[in-house]
């Protein structure tokens, strides 16, 4: 199976750390694995095997642009059957781009705190997991689970909780540059993990001038480093405390051999890959008592609140008493044996392995029931030839089509339409007329037949033959019927409809007047139409399935994604530019993408009630009704638009 991970920067951090891990189990068990990373930081993973970066310095605003599209590209060459993402910014880039490039699994790794995340990528990690970008979520820790306890049932009922893992190999004890530095006849402490705030190194700082003679190792780097250089120095612990920086996995381990006590002092924390790193080595613990670092050590180590007093007082009675220290090591050691790597990997396998396409989310009940393009479907036209030639076979297979038509995908969708008629307060009964306006293969139509309703297609093209004969069967009246495509004159009486309806057929209609004045007439007074269709502005255009093909429809676009292999659908081997021609005649021929102002300006001159109503849609769907969510999918999704 092809897996891709995406971390945002590549770097020597506890995520970067734990998808490397990840990266080399599931090669090693035979999957088509890749790890990217958007951006370079510190090329700590350069070289490695399956090991790709987006962009070899962190990217301005223009530069995550451009960023997105190569990784959309990246996603359209790749293929992946499942995409892994670890970080915030990575959750939110790699998440969406995965989404709209068709990627059926997409699994967001939540390794830190959701409260940490800045504003942004917060309120976007929220959306995305409600909403249904996230088809799963793997928590590392029950800490962060429990932090999301206030969230949306929608956001909480796909998260899965699996610990990071890390490499139990023996200790190095080799020479290295590291251990030269270190003093020897001291008590050595040893603290690793990013320079950052979260970490608290001030505290640790202070506990340590309370410590006589004890020497304080970093290892690490961080946007703090400067500013706690220039702290030690102010505090006179020059001669105390040392800077190793970024070090790799195999001289961490080293270090931690020759220290005597592993000190955590952090205010939050997820799981905190660096105290397990200590724990499996044997070391002596002093921790923060936060629900992360309980939930890791429980009685393996000292927890204690992260004050620079109570800090220094564990540290000082773990190094008075070595056989406390060496009991509490060892107990640590194997505590840490319930965080290996074959445990993480086993758990991230079993679930993208297990994890099927039926995903009952909010997003992803609209992506499916709003948004498939029935005109464009295979699958839908080999079942109506399938059942047209039973037809022809049997006689009489009115129960097959049935049974065939209540299965498919078509019956579903129609399910949500009637679903969203009856948020919006529109009554139907046996005895009301309902018509399909651009039937296409006709399946709303029969499918509404056989639910008892008096319905009736209309399409410009006749393709519903097979559902023609279907419906014979069970009535004499004429059930589908062409219209002109020149007046869109639709062959019916003044006044003969209760209910109107369209799935993905406005954005094709170019003369939006005829059409609504049609719709006016057939209409008995009190009656009501409920079209749904494409937003203008949506990220993927349905048909051509290029990035925004709904309103950049000039041919210079489309020959830029053209040339990427984006939009060539049914074109074989065409060349791009010739692809391009093709895509932009048939954009400026056959759709028609209107502004919602001009929408609502050309319905209110033939209805008195105009309303999108993308907010019905959510209720009707998924319990779920927020102006912003509904704004956000009426603008770059779809649009439901409800006339009376």
């Amino acid at each position: 199976m092809k897996v891709v991970q995406i971390v945002t920067q590549m770097e020597a951090g506890g995520a970067q750390r734990v998808a490397y891990l990840l990266h080399k189990g599931l090669r090693t068990r035979g999957h088509d694995a890749e790890l990217w990373f958007l951006y370079l930081k510190r090329p700590t993973y350069t070289g490695k095997p399956g090991v790709r970066v987006l962009s070899n310095r962190r990217p301005s605003l223009l530069g995550y642009f451009l960023l997105a599209i190569r990784l959309f590209v990246w996603f359209r060459r790749h293929k992946p059957d499942v995409i892994f993402t670890h970080g915030h910014y990575a959750n939110v880039l790699g998440q969406l781009l995965g989404a709209v490039a068709g990627v059926r699994k997409r699994i967001a790794v939540q390794h830190c705190i959701p409260t940490g995340y800045p504003a942004f990528p917060r309120f976007a990690d929220w959306l995305f997991g409600t909403v249904g970008i996230y088809t799963t979520q793997i928590a590392v820790s029950h800490s962060v689970v429990e932090s999301m306890l206030a969230y949306p049932e929608n956001y909480k009922k796909n998260i899965h909780m699996i610990y990071n893992g890390i490499e139990l190999a023996p200790n190095d004890c080799s020479s290295s540059q590291q251990l030269a530095e270190l003093p020897v006849g001291r008590p050595r402490i040893l603290h690793v993990g990013r320079l950052s705030r979260e970490k608290n190194h001030e505290a640790l700082l202070k506990s340590l001038q309370q410590i006589p003679g004890a020497y304080l190792v970093l290892v690490g780097d961080g946007e703090l480093r400067g500013t706690l250089e220039q702290q030690v120095q102010t505090m006179g612990l020059v001669d105390r405390v040392c800077f190793l920086g970024e070090i790799t996995p195999e001289e961490v381990r080293a270090v931690m051999n020759v220290c005597d006590l592993f000190m955590f002092p952090s205010v939050f924390e997820a799981l905190g890959l660096a105290l397990i790193e200590a724990m499996a080595a044997g070391m002596p613990i002093v921790a923060s008592d936060i629900p992360a670092c309980r939930e890791v050590l429980q009685d393996t180590g000292i927890l204690v609140s992260p004050t620079p007093q109570e800090l220094s007082q564990a540290a000082k009675r773990l190094l008075a008493d070595s056989t406390y220290a060496k009991e509490m090591g060892r107990k640590a050691a194997e505590r840490a044996k319930n965080f290996s790597v074959d445990a993480m990997v086993d758990g991230y396998e079993s679930l993208f392995l297990s994890q099927t396409h039926s995903h009952k989310r909010l997003f992803r009940n609209l992506w499916g029931h709003l948004d498939w393009t029935r005109n464009k479907s295979l699958q839908t036209r080999q079942r109506m030839k399938i059942l047209s030639r039973q037809e022809s076979q049997n006689g009489n297979s009115s129960s097959n089509l049935k049974t065939d038509v209540e299965g498919n995908r078509a019956a579903r969708r129609l399910k949500a339409i009637l679903a969203i008629a009856g948020e919006l307060g529109i009554s139907l009964s046996p005895q009301s007329r309902i018509l399909d306006f651009g039937c296409g293969l006709g399946y709303y139509t029969l499918a509404l037949r056989e639910m008892g309703f008096l319905s009736y297609g209309c399409d410009v093209w006749d393709r519903c033959q097979p559902a023609a004969k279907a419906c014979r069967t069970m009535t004499t009246e004429q059930v589908f019927s062409i219209a002109p495509l020149d007046k869109y004159a639709l062959p019916f009486p003044d006044g003969h409809f209760d209910f109107i309806f369209s799935d993905h057929v406005m954005e094709h209609v170019l003369d939006y007047d005829s059409v609504l004045r049609e719709t006016r007439r057939v209409l008995r007074p009190g009656g009501v139409a409920l079209h749904i269709f494409p937003s203008r502005y949506r990220v993927l255009e349905s048909h051509l399935k290029v990035p925004f093909g709904g309103c950049l429809t000039g041919r210079r676009w489309f020959a830029l994604w053209a040339r990427f292999g984006v939009g060539r659908a049914g074109h074989g081997a065409i060349p791009a530019d010739e692809v391009a021609r093709r895509n932009t005649e048939w954009v400026s021929t056959r759709l028609n993408y209107l502004p919602k102002c001009d929408i609502r300006k050309a319905c209110s001159k033939h209805f008195n009630t105009v309303r999108f109503a993308e907010g019905a849609a959510l209720a009707a769907v998924g319990h779920l009704r927020l102006p912003l969510l509904a704004h956000l999918i009426s603008t770059f999704h779809v649009r439901v638009l409800l006339l009376a």
